[in-house]
């Protein structure tokens, strides 16, 4: 019998293009989480699912858990196993607890030091312990580097820029625009990074009046392309695998892109 060993198999952004990366983002957690809750030799089991990365951090046969995981992704994705096997990356042992640390640490984020992971591995870790999936390696291997996330964010220098999604965007149209004040901003997206984008551009230029158009509902919703195209800045955060916003199938159907506006005066 294969010894038993604690490993991570996935992909992310030092792998994976942002199309790719699209395709890879999990359709249905829940129902991989079951698939993998029924598999023999596999121990213990979280999976972590986010724009950037999709990675599953296991405890089993050595070698077999991690191939077995692997297929059973690649069949409930839908995911071409050829391709998912140039791009996926395996660590087993002392290197996958450490790329749990950096990740977490947001030293392994594709924006160095951003904030919103360390938020995103403890969902992924409160997840598998409430499904049970989890024992006494992963319980140990996630507060570990939860412990050592807290540490290096307190002991260095990593979280004292624009370290998220939303400062960024907002310093990125500052640098484009100048002064946002009167400017109109877009979002698309109504998640916690959306929001969080919204009250990032609110800080910097307190907007007279806001709506929010399409809510919570999930539904796709397309803007008037006069609206889009009149806006100072768009920024689009979105976690759907549906289309959010098009121009398609329109009267007028010039992109969004298709002049620059003027700074706000």
């Amino acid at each position: 019998m294969s010894e038993l060993c604690l490993f991570v198999i996935g992909a992310s952004h030092h792998q994976a293009p942002l199309e790719v990366r699209e395709r890879l983002a999990l359709v249905s957690e829940e129902a991989l989480r079951a698939d993998l809750a029924a598999m023999p030799g596999l121990r213990e089991f979280a999976v972590l699912n986010t724009c950037n990365r999709v990675e599953f951090y296991g405890v089993g046969a050595e070698g077999e858990a991690p191939a077995s995981v692997q297929a059973a992704y690649c069949a409930r994705q839908r995911f071409d196993a050829a391709e998912f096997e140039r791009i996926r990356f395996r660590l087993t042992g002392r290197d996958a607890a450490l790329h749990l640390f950096e990740v977490a640490s947001g030293i392994d984020s594709q924006l160095l030091g951003e904030n919103e992971i360390f938020g995103q591995v403890k969902e992924a870790y409160d997840a598998a312990r409430s499904l049970g999936s989890t024992g006494a390696v992963l319980n140990r291997v996630f507060q570990r580097a939860f412990q050592a996330a807290k540490h290096v964010r307190t002991h260095t220098g990593i979280s004292s820029g624009r370290v998220s999604v939303a400062n960024v965007a907002v310093e990125l149209a500052c640098n484009i625009f100048g002064s946002l004040a009167g400017a109109r901003v877009l979002v698309l997206g109504t998640g916690e990074i959306g929001e969080g984008t919204a009250r990032a551009f609110r800080s910097r230029a307190p907007p007279t009046s806001r709506s929010r158009a399409a809510g919570r509902s999930g539904r796709p919703w397309s803007p008037p392309v006069s609206a889009r195209a009149s806006c100072a800045s768009r920024s689009a955060i979105r976690g759907s695998r549906t289309t959010t916003s098009s121009c398609a199938r329109r009267r007028h159907p010039a992109p969004c892109s298709a002049r620059r506006p003027s700074p706000p005066q």
